[in-house]
């Protein structure tokens, strides 16, 4: 049968025996798109000037400036829209993620504020859809929308006197990420582009405070066990789609076997089921 004490040893055997790879970031240059400084927007200087970098959980995001001018937040949004806006991606690069932060003015639930598409060399695309309440919200907390319900993944960045808090909730910046699809995987991206429709007040219009793309395709995965009832969950970040879970009955065996059906996807996480009813198995991520 399996035990709790097994598969904990599996965890550490997994990450023990795959080789660090560092996370490269690339954040984009917005400032040719910049249309608006939202430090002049209400609250506004509350937040972090432009010219600046601005790290949200481990991911550095170059925040603009308004007309390169200082003290200033510069930020894309179409006003008046629909409009679409394109930003130029350094040649040769690569990655699995992107990170964006965006928010909008005013907002009601369920309206679409637009969307973000990253175009690869070959052609291939992925796109998030930006839906008030559901991974956008307006940036003030205020009459409007300032609920998030759909992705847990959002990650949110407060500011109070032109700097970031945990003093105040007034004013912010939400993290979202797109993870790219495995048909971006050894490609480069040539484009990321942002359509926004300012519905304005109430409805809401979407803006592009920063992007950042990540190639986390070799960092070491942090393979993850909880038991609930009678089936062990393992999850591990989908970003990291050069890594595959195998498994076997037994160590002395020669060779580790892919484990099927493949995982679930749910917010940046997948997962994997398995009944601890049956025999052991023992699971590893590999390259």
């Amino acid at each position: 049968m399996y035990t709790l004490e097994k598969l904990t040893i599996v965890v550490l055997f997994a990450t023990a025996t795959t080789m660090l790879s560092a996370q490269q970031f690339t954040p984009i240059d917005i400032s040719a798109e910049v249309s608006s400084d939202l430090r002049t927007w209400t609250y506004g200087q509350n937040y972090q000037p432009g010219g600046t970098e601005l790290m949200v959980s481990g991911v550095p995001f170059q925040l603009a400036q308004f007309n390169n001018t200082p003290n200033t937040t510069g930020i894309v949004v179409p006003d008046p829209g629909p409009y679409s806006f394109t930003f130029s991606v350094p040649h040769g690069t690569r990655a699995t993620v992107l990170y964006t932060l965006i928010n909008e003015a005013y907002g009601a639930a369920g309206v679409p504020e637009g969307s973000i598409t990253v175009t690869g060399a070959s052609g291939q695309t992925a796109t998030l859809e930006l839906i008030s309440g559901q991974n956008i919200r307006d940036h003030n907390q205020n009459l409007f929308e300032n609920n998030l319900s759909f992705d847990t993944a959002i990650v949110p960045t407060y500011f109070l006197n032109g700097a970031t808090t945990t003093q105040s909730i007034q004013s912010r910046l939400d993290r979202q990420q797109l993870l790219l699809p495995v048909s971006f995987l050894g490609d480069t991206i040539a484009s990321i582009s942002f359509q926004g429709i300012a519905h304005g007040r109430p409805d809401g219009t979407a803006f592009v405070a920063g992007l950042t793309l990540a190639d986390e395709s070799f960092i070491v995965p942090n393979l993850q066990l909880s038991i609930q009832g009678t089936n062990a969950i393992l999850t591990w970040p989908a970003s990291t789609y050069a890594f595959t879970l195998r498994s076997k009955t037994n160590l002395s065996q020669p060779d580790w076997s892919p484990v099927y059906p493949p995982p679930t996807t749910v917010n940046g996480q997948n997962f994997v089921t398995n009944s601890i009813l049956g025999p052991q198995r023992f699971f590893i991520l590999s390259q």
